[in-house]
């Protein structure tokens, strides 16, 4: 499992693969019932995370979907709105904007370089 650590509650993220064989995790596998599902390329806010057997789950601001029940590892039927698996969602990666070039253009000069 990689290192969910820095990862929290309002980070953004990009969804890598939507594979919905796959994108539930091992533990969720519901039908395809008509629920909202994220999109590759599409950049999401992550809602709340979910840590259990082995896995993080996410729930993500712009995807909601009615609580279903799931039968977890550990035996038990719960009640809960879709998780995502993180594997198949990576950090989104911000860059600092420099425009120092365009700002230099502007700036006249009347220096004559030799060729």
């Amino acid at each position: 499992m990689s290192s969910y650590l820095s990862w929290h509650v309002g980070m953004k993220v990009v969804c890598a693969n939507a594979d919905g064989k796959r994108i539930y995790g091992d533990s969720f596998k519901p039908q395809d019932r008509g629920e909202q599902k994220p999109n590759v390329g599409k950049v999401y806010t992550i809602r709340a995370l979910m840590v259990f057997g082995g896995g993080v789950y996410l729930h993500l601001d712009e995807v909601h979907n009615s609580p279903r029940h799931y039968l977890f590892p550990d035996g038990v039927c719960r009640r809960v709105e879709t998780p995502w698996h993180a594997s198949y969602f990576r950090p989104v990666q911000t860059r600092k904007t420099d425009i120092s070039i365009f700002t230099a253009m502007l700036h006249s000069t009347d220096q004559v370089v030799d060729a």
